[in-house]
């Protein structure tokens, strides 16, 4: 099989616990390269007695097997560039991406309403507020078309449509979204991993949306499901930095500088995200620079210059 889907996520996992962006990017442009350079020939007949119609068959399966990859890959590409907010790259690999399911029929997929989300919340990122409604419209119109199920799916189409609503001064649709995505998240997940980012992402949306102690309370639901399980490293550090920037988003600075102060203190203990420390404990001495803490403020500055 050329591209495997389990090694391949088992890696970028491991890279982006590391919090070394650069790394990442270098790792899917790799493998981008890897399996976009092979090629495969269906001969009239082979050594092992295969027929021609068996090789042909292969060989579809092997072309499919290619594509998924090459989605999967421009998919997490754009992200780290939304993430890194390297907007022109994020943007041209979205093209790409559109032109790949274009060329190979899969505009009418629950593939192409998934990206076309994924890019909505990348122009909303970069403040394109229209146009990522209107690509999140075209993706709702097409997932209901396909009679899409998948609640992780609708729970981030809605709440980016509330965090929309509400930049356009539309409370009462802002909410009537906000609602809905609730709605999804308690419908149910595959899985606790799903249920994790269903949550996280619900609770980022709440602090957009000014309803604090709501997203408080969800994303401590977060923190306390991962304290239960020492397998859940990641997530339970995503959550503490999203409680620190709740914090901040609602002016309690001094509860936001002693989050990050947590989240580094427990990253430390057990070698985490060791390439993104240094920016939290940046995040960590603004936050007790603003709660008029200037000494605890330079204890972390200094931190960060040495790690």
């Amino acid at each position: 099989m050329l591209f495997d889907e389990k090694m391949f996520s088992v890696t970028l996992r491991k890279l982006i616990s590391d919090g070394d962006h650069d790394a990442v990017i270098t790792f899917l442009h790799s493998e981008l390269r890897r399996i976009e350079d092979s090629d495969i020939a269906v001969a009239d007949s082979c050594c092992c007695g295969k027929s021609t119609c068996a090789l042909e068959e292969e060989d579809r399966a092997w072309q499919h097997n290619r594509l998924q990859g090459q989605i999967l890959i421009y998919s997490e590409l754009a992200n780290c560039y939304r993430e890194q907010r390297c907007w022109d790259r994020c943007f041209e690999t979205y093209e790409t991406l559109e032109v790949l399911l274009r060329e190979n029929d899969l505009m009418d997929t629950e593939a192409y309403g998934s990206i076309l989300i994924n890019e909505a919340y990348a122009r909303a990122g970069h403040g394109d507020s229209d146009l990522a409604l209107q690509q999140i419209c075209t993706a709702e119109t097409l997932l209901e078309k396909l009679g899409n199920q998948d609640c992780k799916i609708w729970s981030r189409l809605y709440n980016l449509l509330a965090v929309i609503y509400r930049r356009q001064n539309n409370e009462t649709r802002a909410q009537q979204a906000c609602q809905k995505a609730a709605e999804k998240i308690q419908q149910g997940a595959k899985d606790e991993n799903e249920r994790v980012d269903m949550l996280l992402n619900h609770a980022a949306t709440l602090m957009q949306m000014e309803n604090h102690d709501d997203a408080l309370r969800v994303v401590e639901d977060v923190i306390h499901s991962c304290e239960a399980d020492a397998c859940r490293v990641m997530p339970y550090f995503a959550a503490l930095n999203l409680k620190a920037m709740i914090f901040c988003h609602g002016g309690n600075y001094l509860e936001s500088a002693k989050t990050f102060a947590c989240l580094i203190e427990k990253a430390r203990a057990v070698g985490a995200l060791s390439g993104q420390l240094p920016a939290v404990c940046r995040n960590c001495s603004q936050m007790y620079v603003r709660a008029g803490c200037e000494d605890q403020a330079q204890i972390y500055a200094s931190l960060a210059e040495t790690l």
